[in-house]
């Protein structure tokens, strides 16, 4: 049972990283958006799916973002009763720092246990999602975004294509342009053009490889040579032009993918790499909210800008050494034994020290 004290507490974090979670959410979902956006104008994604795309990416937001609006929630919340000599008079009614364990305990713990449930399940299962819907855009000419009477650019603007009409289920094809840019040169700088006309087509996918290819029947393909400017006009009855997958498909980590069951069977370095990372930012948010307690403390007239700051270098330099040792990890330069244990351990120390002297100090 919380005292009156620890409600006001309780509430005075829970409030403030709420507030600090919408906001930094905002923006997160803008950074998201901008880059899905930018993958749907080079014809890496289809148009179709941007909602769905961004809807499976909100699991990875939220791993990123809770660990650091919780940090800066209870930091800016006890800051302010700092500041404000709230504090001072808690100490002085026999208030002591082990009094701020229940109401903290009771706002991170289900965070923790959310995080910990995101990281070991919602991730993977949204990466697999948000694959399966790739993959599934990528066997029809309609879910990939391809409509009839539009001019759409792929490949980063190197494939411009046109179909005046298609069938129902999206692979029949009827009366289709295309403009192919081919590299001619090694450095790139020059590109043949190959112009295609065709009265029919289809769309199709390689069930092996997973390629695309547009096959045209009953056409005709105009050549132009950059370097001499020629034109060579050919006619063919059935052709087939595969089309370019985008770099994020074709470098798609599977890794993302696996489940966490998956990841315990695996003896491979990156899965073990994997395994350790999906619960970093549960073990985070428990670590930084413990080095909060510390970092809030300043006194009435002082500002409370330098400590953020200071708070917000800890925090990166958290997630520096957790990316390094992942990275490590993967390659085989730590045992997994070790793994990113080290780095919470390190900063699990630096929390239980930084209490102790200012303990010391009261």
């Amino acid at each position: 049972m919380l005292t009156i004290l620890q409600k006001y507490l309780f509430r005075e974090w829970l409030v403030t990283f709420l507030a600090i979670t919408v906001v930094l959410m905002m923006v997160m979902l803008g950074v998201l958006l901008g880059n899905l956006l930018g993958d749907v104008a080079d014809g890496s994604l289809p148009a179709t799916l941007l909602g769905k795309q961004l809807l499976y990416q909100i699991p990875e937001a939220l791993s990123m973002i809770i660990p650091l609006s919780l940090f800066l929630g209870v930091m800016f919340g006890l800051g302010r009763l700092y500041r404000d000599n709230e504090m001072a008079v808690m100490w002085a009614t026999g208030f002591r720092q082990r009094d701020l364990i229940k109401p903290l305990m009771l706002l991170v713990l289900p965070l923790f246990a959310l995080l910990l449930f995101d990281g070991l399940v919602l991730l993977s299962g949204a990466a697999r999602a948000s694959d399966a819907a790739i993959d599934k855009a990528y066997k029809s000419a309609v879910l990939w975004g391809l409509r009839p009477a539009t001019f759409h650019s792929l490949s980063k603007g190197n494939l411009v294509v046109y179909i005046e009409s298609m069938g129902e289920d999206g692979n029949l094809l009827n009366n289709v342009f295309l403009l192919n840019r081919v590299s001619a040169s090694r450095d790139g700088k020059a590109s043949r053009e190959q112009t295609w006309f065709a009265k029919d087509g289809r769309f199709w996918v390689e069930k092996a490889t997973g390629k695309r290819f547009i096959e045209l029947r009953d056409g005709e393909i105009i050549d132009r040579d950059p370097l001499t400017r020629e034109l060579k006009k050919l006619s063919f009855e059935r052709a087939q032009l595969i089309i370019p997958e985008s770099e994020k498909k074709a470098k798609k980590d599977n890794t993302r993918r696996l489940t966490t069951m998956a990841l315990l069977a695996s003896s491979k370095n990156i899965d073990k790499a994997e395994l350790q990372w999906r619960g970093t930012s549960a073990l985070m948010a428990l670590l930084m909210v413990i080095l909060a307690i510390p970092l809030s403390h300043v006194a009435p007239r002082d500002s409370r800008s330098g400590r953020v700051v200071i708070g917000l270098l800890v925090y990166v330099m958290y997630i520096n050494l957790l990316t390094v040792a992942r990275g490590w990890l993967a390659v085989g330069k730590l045992p997994a034994l070790l793994g990113l244990w080290w780095v919470h351990a390190i900063f699990f120390l630096l929390a239980a020290i930084w209490i102790w002297l200012q303990r010391r100090r009261m």
